[in-house]
Formats: C-alpha cells, structure tokens, sequence
C-alpha cells in the first residue's frame, strides 16, 4: 500500500490530525495505490498505475511511506473502506466509499479482531523483501523539520539587535528543496509561544551553507554545499517589539532561544524548522 503524507497545518491553521489523537502519524495519510494479492515469496510486481479503472497513479516526486499488511487488515476512513478490489490482483486506485479521506483506522475483516490474516488464504502475515526501482530510500527526517538556519555562518547564532536585519534560511538538501517554498508566507516566531510572529523583509536566491543535522541548539560552520537556499531578512527592531526577545535576561547573561521558520511551498505544503538565537541581556535595539 502506498500512502501520500499531509504533515503539518492545513489552510486553518490546524494540524491535519484526522484520529484526533494531538498528533500527525500515519494514521493521518492519503491512500494513493493498493494491492491485495502479494503474498510473501511470490516474486510479485507493483507498478504506479491503478489497474481497476480509477486512473490512480504516483506521477509526483516526493516522498511516499510502504507498508505490508494481511488482507484481513483493509483501511478505513470515517467515510468507510478506502479500496474496493473486485479482483485480488488488481492495483486498486482509492475507489471505495472512503477512498476520499485519510486513514484513520485498520478493519479487521476475519472477525477475530487479532490482525492476522486469515487461515488458508494464501495472504498470511510473513517476511517480505522489498526491491524498489525508479526511487530510493529516503534518509531520515530531521527531529526538527526541513533544515533551517539562523545567522548562516555563524556558530552559536547571535541575535545582534544592533543590526538592522536577521538573516536566516530555509536551507536545501537531498530531500528539500528550500526554493520550493513561498517567501510571502515565511513567519518566523519563538517556538515557546510567547509573542507574534514576523515576516519577511526581504529574499533571494542563494548559497549560504550546508543543512546540520543534529540537535537544535547545536550548531557548527559548514561551508556552502552548492545547493541554492532560500536567503531572508527579518527586521531586528520588529523582532524584540513583536516576540519580547529580551524581556527577562539579566545583563551579562544570554538564552538560547528556539525560533521557529514555517511557511507553505508554491503546492501549499506546510513546512518549518527550528534554530536556536543566542539572545544576549546587555544589548539594547
């Protein structure tokens, strides 16, 4: 089966959690194919064209989630099952009364509600080897989103409110393209909730550095990787009126504070990641 993630908000502001559990998991994905009658040894291929007459098909880059499961186990939206199958070789397109909805549940159609595949059908639970052609394995998410980066450059980042603009970027990789993102609805805002949010001032095409890896408040100085970034500005003075970035430090000590840059791609993706700023309490706008 092959699912299309919607991570992140939706046009509301919401996240898009369709199980209402507080959270954006697999439940919450669009079903884009499916297949009902691989069974583990049978050296079966699925293409990325529907064979049922839906039209469904993968046609986009992007990245997709695999998964196996026994046909007892059929998925579910609050609309009903997501696949109809009139044969059990077809790749099926989303064609049943809840094929417009994301998962939100697994059915367990032999009754027993275990999740094992039925007895003498031929579709049991098993090991599988996955061989895959025209793509490849995406490397892990960061933990904290799409790469971004505070003070391109500098290691710790040092919010300089002497200055007049922040710089920051959304920053690409083998996975991201950071020129996919939309300047116009870029905001940038304090990850703890305290204060707004601001825009950006101004944007361009460049490269800046090279996506880190680790954890938020870690930082080194990679050089350039020759792969284009988004370049932005922010407005230091806006920054400390609208987020209250110094309320609270005493002079001659500092907070690493975690930032938030989120925004939508052109194809209205949610996006964001975080960065930590070195906020200093002795320097004043």
């Amino acid at each position: 089966k092959l699912f299309l993630p919607e991570w992140g908000p939706d046009e509301t502001g919401n996240a898009a959690d369709a199980n209402d559990d507080g959270r954006v998991d697999i439940l919450d994905l669009l079903i884009l194919l499916a297949t009902w009658g691989v069974c583990p040894g049978t050296g079966a291929e699925m293409g990325n064209m529907a064979t049922d007459g839906t039209g469904a098909a993968v046609v986009k880059p992007g990245l997709y989630l695999l998964t196996i499961s026994p046909s007892s186990r059929q998925p579910v939206s609050t609309g009903g099952p997501i696949f109809f199958f009139t044969d059990p070789t077809e790749i099926s397109g989303p064609d049943g009364p809840g094929g417009q909805g994301p998962i939100v549940d697994w059915q367990d159609n032999d009754g027993d509600g275990d999740g094992e595949g039925i007895q003498g059908s031929g579709t049991l639970d098993g090991e599988y080897k996955v061989v895959l052609t025209g793509c490849s394995f995406a490397a892990p998410p960061l933990n904290n989103g799409v790469p971004v980066d505070l003070v391109p450059g500098k290691c710790p980042s040092d919010f300089e409110p002497t200055l007049q603009f922040l710089d920051a970027a959304f920053v690409s990789d083998n996975n991201f393209n950071a020129m996919d993102v939309d300047p116009k609805t870029v905001r940038l805002r304090r990850a703890d909730g305290v204060g707004g949010d601001v825009s950006v001032n101004f944007f361009k095409r460049l490269d800046v550095t090279a996506p880190f890896a680790g954890e938020v408040c870690n930082c080194t100085q990679d050089p350039p990787d020759r792969l284009d970034d988004l370049y932005m500005g922010f407005s230091t003075s806006e920054m400390v009126a609208v987020m209250n970035l110094l309320d609270g430090i005493p002079p001659g000590e500092f907070v690493d504070r975690v930032m938030i840059l989120s925004g939508l791609t052109f194809d209205g993706l949610s996006v964001e990641g975080r960065d930590c700023l070195r906020v200093f309490g002795d320097i004043k706008p």
